[in-house]
């Protein structure tokens, strides 16, 4: 379980900035997302980040320490995760509801698409190419260990679940359950 809650709340100022705003339980670090003109820019304690066409609501993401951050940004028609202010690389679309830190708040991982292939990025690398990564009904990108994640992909008709090592994968097929 995180040991950060983020809640989040809008306001608008006199300056007509839109802002939302949310904290981290446990070191009461506070972020606000400001429209600036045409473009959006997230604020920590203070201090400001890039601007970007769009800062995508409900991405912002605190590690379980609280000391990391990742959001999903967009630039023209391209979308970017951030991570503690660093850009790490275009894509078609950020799945939603994929971007999430390990438990022990040392990597990064989400699900991406690029034209009609799916794949999840650990760390900035991408993977294997799927036709789908499987995050309807509960289906999630999910670290049990620092160093172990797992998640659902559909290749053609069958169904993998994926057991990533981050240094490799292993893959279990069950297409005669799923297809």
């Amino acid at each position: 379980m995180p040991s950060c809650q983020t809640r989040s709340a809008s306001a608008r100022t006199a300056n007509g900035w839109r802002m939302r705003r949310a904290w981290a339980r446990s070191n009461s670090s506070l972020w606000m997302v400001a429209r600036v003109g045409a473009k959006q820019l997230v604020v920590v304690d203070g201090n400001e980040e890039k601007p970007y066409d769009a800062i995508m609501p409900g991405t912002l993401r605190f590690s379980p320490d609280s000391q990391r951050r990742a959001y999903v940004a967009c630039v023209g028609m391209k979308q970017l995760v951030v991570v503690d202010g660093n850009e790490e690389r275009h894509h078609d679309r950020i799945l939603k509801g994929t971007l999430c830190f390990s438990p022990d708040s040392q990597r990064v991982a989400y699900a991406v698409q690029d034209r009609t292939k799916r794949f999840v990025v650990v760390d900035g690398r991408r993977d294997k190419q799927y036709d789908a990564i499987v995050t309807i009904g509960g289906g999630r990108i999910s670290f049990d260990l620092a160093n172990h994640l797992r998640y659902l992909a559909r290749k053609g008709a069958a169904i993998y679940v994926l057991e990533e090592r981050i240094k490799g994968a292993k893959e279990c097929t069950y297409a005669g359950a799923f297809s």
